[in-house]
Formats: C-alpha cells, sequence, structure tokens
C-alpha cells in the first residue's frame, strides 16, 4: 500500500482531541460517503492536509480551526481520480494540463505517457514527469511497455525493452507499467512482453491491460500474462465477462451511448468494487467545455446509474486499485482531496476544490499561478527524409487498372476490401474528381528520421477537398495524411515540418486551420484557452470538409494504431489487425 503524504500521527492525534487548533473546518456540508454509500450533514476538519475528524450533527468542535469555510448545504465529496489518461492527449503540458483539470474536480490522475515516449524515448518521458511536478493535481506516472506498440509493423522513435522499463520504475510517482497493448503478444506468450511484465513482477508493481474484444480463452491467458486491468471495453457483455474472471474495469466514457452502452455489464451482481473510471484522451477544446473524470460521471448518472455508485467509482474504487491507501475517501487519516458541488449531476465545475487542503480552484477558476507557456528543450521532432514534392504522395501505376481500398467499419466490426477502379494517369493512380467524396489517399511517414513510407485508398475519413495532416498518430506518432489530392497533402506535411508538428488543414494551395503542437510534435506549448480555440479552429474546418458531421480529432488520431483489430496503414504498409499481417494495396 502507498501513503500519498508522511503523517505526524501524534500531532495528527492531538488536533483529533482539540489539543491544537485544525488548519479548516468545512461546515454545513452534505457529505457523500462514499465507504458507506450515504449522505448526512457533517462538518470536516483538516490539519497539514489531512482529514482529521468528521462531526456529525450536533457535534461541535473540541477547539476552532483557524479557518472556517461555510459549505451552505453543498456536497462535500473526494476529488475525482483518473485511472487511465494520456496528458499528450489533452495537447497540453502535464503542469498546464493540471491547472485545466482541477478546475472540474480531478485531484488526481494515473498516466502514461507513452506517446512522448513514442518520440523521445526515455528523454520524454522524464520530461512529462518533471513537468507534473508543477501541477496542482497530483500526477502519478506508469512506465510505457509497448514502445513501439507492435515491432515490425511500424516504426517509432524509440525502441523500449525490458530495461528501459525497469529503470524507469525507480523514479518518482512511478507506480507500476502502463497499459500492455500488445494483448497478442501477451497471449502468445511473445519474449518481449514476457520479459517487461517480469520486470513489474519482480517490483510488485501495477500492471495496467488492454485487450479490446478478449473474452474467453483469450482473456484468460492474457490474464495469466500479468496484466489486471482493462479501459478497451466494447460492450457491456464484454465488461462482465471480464469482471467475472477478476479483471478490473477501467470504464472509459466519453458520451451518454458510452454509459448505456458499459453499464449494461457494470450494474449486474452485488460487487462492484473493481469498477472505476478513465478519460484515456480528452483534447484541449472538450477539457475545456465539458469537463474531465466529471463528465464520465455525468454521463453515468444521466443514463440512470446511482450518483453515489458513480462518485464511487471515480474516487474510493480507483485509490484502491493503484493501492492508494489515504485517497479516495472523506474519514480520518485520508488525504483532504474534496470538492463541494452545488448538485450531484456534475455538468458544472465544483464550486470549490482542495488538494491536501489547499484551495486550488473556486467557482470554476483555478487559483495559483496562470498558465503560462511551456518549459520545453527538446526542438523539433518531425524529422522527414525524401519528401521532396507532391510526386512523393502519388501511388505509382503498374498494368493493373484495379487497386485495393480499406472499408474501416466504425468500432471494431468486421473491415473489409473493396477493389476500386483507377485510370493511370502520367504515371500515377488518380481518384477521379466525382469519387473523391467518397475515396481518398491516405499516407503515413515516418517522421523519426527514416526512409519508411506508405499510400493506401481510404474509405472511412474522407476529405472532400484537400488534406488534413498530423503528427499526432497513435501509437508510433508518424506523421499521417488523409487528402483528395497530392499537392494540397505535400503542402500540409512540409507546414507541419516546419512548425514542429500538430494539425494542419489545406485546401488549394493555403493553410485553412493550424494547431501548432511544438512539444514533441504532441502537445501545445500555450495555456488551455489558447490551446483550445486552436483546436476547436481546426475541428470545425476539417468537419466542414470531411464525411463526419460530428467530426473531433478523435477520428483523426487512431487510423494509424496497429494493435486495433481492424485494417490500419502504419509507415511500413497496411497491417490487417486480427491477423497481424501487411495486406497489399497492388496486388
Amino acid at each position: 500500500m502507498i501513503n500519498i503524504i508522511e503523517k505526524d500521527r501524534s500531532k495528527l492525534i492531538k488536533a483529533a482531541t482539540g489539543q491544537i487548533p485544525c488548519d479548516i473546518s468545512i461546515e454545513n456540508a452534505q457529505l457523500v460517503n462514499v465507504v458507506t454509500g450515504e449522505i448526512y450533514k457533517a462538518d470536516v476538519d483538516i490539519l497539514d492536509g489531512i482529514i482529521v475528524r468528521i462531526r456529525e450533527e450536533h457535534e461541535g468542535a473540541l477547539l476552532p480551526a483557524k479557518e472556517i469555510i461555510d459549505a451552505k448545504g453543498m456536497y462535500l465529496l473526494p476529488g475525482f481520480i483518473d485511472t487511465h489518461m494520456h496528458v499528450e492527449s489533452s495537447l497540453l503540458v502535464p503542469e498546464n494540463f493540471g491547472k485545466a483539470a482541477v478546475v472540474w474536480g480531478t485531484t488526481t490522475a494515473i498516466t502514461d505517457p507513452h506517446e512522448i515516449a513514442n518520440v523521445l524515448g526515455v528523454d520524454g518521458v522524464k520530461y512529462m514527469l518533471e513537468s507534473a511536478k508543477r501541477s496542482p493535481l497530483r500526477q502519478f506516472a506508469l512506465i510505457p511497455s509497448c514502445i513501439p506498440s507492435l515491432p515490425g509493423f511500424e516504426e517509432a522513435g524509440a525502441v523500449f525493452d525490458a530495461k528501459d522499463v525497469e529503470a524507469l520504475l525507480s523514479e518518482d510517482k512511478v507506480l507500476g507499467i502502463a497499459e500492455v497493448m500488445d494483448y497478442i503478444g501477451v497471449i502468445n506468450d511473445d519474449p518481449r512482453m514476457h520479459d517487461i511484465i517480469a520486470v513489474g513482477d519482480k517490483q510488485n508493481v501495477f500492471i495496467q491491460g488492454h485487450a479490446p474484444g478478449q473474452t474467453g480463452a483469450g482473456l484468460a491467458a492474457y490474464l495469466l500474462g500479468g496484466p489486471i486491468s482493462d479501459h478497451e471495453n466494447l460492450s457491456g457483455p464484454e465488461v462482465l465477462a471480464k469482471r467475472r474472471n477478476g479483471m478490473r474495469i477501467n470504464a472509459r466514457i466519453h458520451s451518454i451511448s458510452d454509459a448505456l452502452n458499459l453499464l449494461e455489464g457494470m450494474k449486474p451482481g452485488l460487487f462492484h468494487d473493481t469498477i472505476s473510471l478513465c478519460t484515456d484522451d480528452v483534447n484541449a477544446y472538450r477539457l475545456q467545455s465539458k469537463g474531465h473524470i466529471n463528465s464520465a460521471v455525468a454521463d453515468l448518472v444521466e443514463a440512470g446509474e446511482d450518483p453515489i455508485s458513480a462518485i464511487r467509482y471515480a474516487t474510493l474504487n480507483a485509490a484502491r486499485e493503484y493501492r492508494l491507501s489515504d485517497a479516495g475517501a472523506i474519514a480520518p487519516g485520508y488525504v483532504a482531496d474534496v470538492q463541494l458541488v452545488k448538485t450531484l449531476d456534475f455538468k458544472e465545475r465544483p464550486a470549490m476544490v482542495f488538494v491536501a487542503g489547499q484551495l486550488m480552484a473556486k467557482d470554476g477558476v483555478f487559483l495559483g499561478e496562470k498558465p503560462q507557456k511551456a518549459w520545453y528543450d527538446k526542438g523539433n521532432t518531425v524529422f522527414l527524409t525524401d519528401i521532396n514534392s507532391a510526386d512523393d504522395f502519388r501511388i505509382p501505376a503498374t498494368d493493373r487498372e484495379d487497386i485495393n481500398v480499406m472499408v474501416v467499419n466504425e468500432g471494431y466490426e468486421e473491415d473489409i476490401i473493396v477493389r476500386e477502379k483507377l485510370k493511370p494517369e502520367n504515371g500515377f493512380y488518380e481518384i477521379p474528381k466525382e469519387r473523391r467524396e467518397d475515396v481518398n489517399y491516405i499516407c503515413v511517414l515516418n517522421r523519426h528520421g527514416k526512409p519508411n513510407k506508405s499510400i493506401a485508398l481510404y474509405s472511412e475519413l474522407v476529405i472532400k477537398n484537400g488534406a488534413v495532416a498530423t503528427s499526432v498518430a497513435h501509437d508510433s506518432h508518424n506523421i499521417c495524411v488523409i487528402y483528395s489530392n497530392a499537392e494540397d497533402a505535400y503542402l500540409a506535411v512540409k507546414e507541419l515540418e516546419n512548425c514542429g508538428g500538430g494539425v494542419c488543414l489545406v485546401q488549394g494551395g493555403e493553410t485553412k486551420a493550424l494547431l501548432r503542437l511544438p512539444v514533441a510534435g504532441l502537445m501545445s506549448d500555450l495555456p488551455l484557452d489558447l490551446a483550445a480555440e486552436e483546436c476547436r479552429k481546426v475541428e470545425e474546418a476539417v468537419s466542414k470538409q470531411c464525411n463526419i458531421s460530428d467530426f473531433t480529432l478523435h477520428n483523426l488520431l487512431f487510423l494509424t494504431l496497429p494493435v486495433f483489430p481492424r485494417y490500419t496503414p502504419t509507415d511500413l504498409g497496411v497491417v490487417n489487425g486480427p491477423k497481424m499481417e501487411f495486406i497489399q494495396i497492388i496486388d
């Protein structure tokens, strides 16, 4: 078990027995007790960031606190804990992410810096740990386990082996090993994954899972391989199957439909202690407008879950999952990570948020030092080779007049390959103008100094006119560009090369929208408000030009992840995810 704060127990006992005053008393609150599942009137006394005493109705203070806060009947509950997230996906550095999320009631986040690890390796992980020290909310890290996510099918900017993982496990604020994404490698007892997990077993640390769609023998093999949790849950029945097999569920909820889908597997049975909540990936615009873990709690409540149960998932259950012995509840000896809220629908920012007894946010406003431009000293990480003209984004023609097109279905339904008739022009295959609203090119270029490149035809996300390019392309974060014409693709990629990465929309030779992400090509060096505005502008601009009416950056950023059971383009080719083999676009 892990104590977040080292305690002077003698001093705390004196405060509880009225021999010395507490720092703060929060009075006239409706206490949400996540241990018993009750709500009742209570006053809470805090000293040195630790909860000293809970005084129920008619119990007066033995000695007045130095500061008394009148809760005015608001609900007092623990701060929220995110059990799995990538800070990089917020598009903010850890310091600025903390300042943005704490105003929504998040007081602890369990982070996985595997995005920056794919770009900068060990140095990237250490950068995230250092930036997190400046965060107002508590950030614990797990060490990335799959860099790259699938060796042999993509190439990243770094490669982690068991020795790298073992060395990083000794860093401060590290709790274990992050999501073991190569679930097929675990199930097949691949030596790389076996050795990395063995390091975690040896040190008795937490081992986080990632096993989409696994049930039956596959699930049993994966659990026997070492991981104990999963956030990649595709349906209610899958959630229930994993719960029945002892797996911890990190319910990833970004919408009411997610909540309704997963609740089917979360509600059965008498016991629900193995369920927690996570965000996984929330960008700056969504963080600003809808919030963080509070949003998942809100969606669960709106979908019909009991509010106290939803709160417990995001507090005590989460703390116990990571062996945080003094977090996740309001009781003597627990860290005073608490929030005051007016209602239990969690759609508004809390009235007050305390981290270890320090008031960090009031009425939705962060009270600490204002977010600033980020510290970052690693330079430009976009290194392209052999990209000299628009022709580098065309498919050289052969004697065939038809070519394979990936049709990728929403979710993890079975994808298909169809044939598309294309007439070669000037030595290249060209998509006829009348077909460009149905089929696009997709190109993935290695941005870590290697000459790897693949081009395919794609029909899931279609840019009707122009090109959208991104340096955020999970998980190796090579450059991915979707385009109707090669000229705009070339300009979009060059724009990202010049600015150090981001997301760019080019039409007719002109840059229409640009989200600059110069920190490893993944994160903005700007505070939330400015980063969120750039994010919003890009999302709106791309939405007008693509075939997805409710487009968000998530539609774009996961197209290149080969561990998903679908067709995936990488810098080395097109991967058939379920079979773990390459397919040919021209055959």
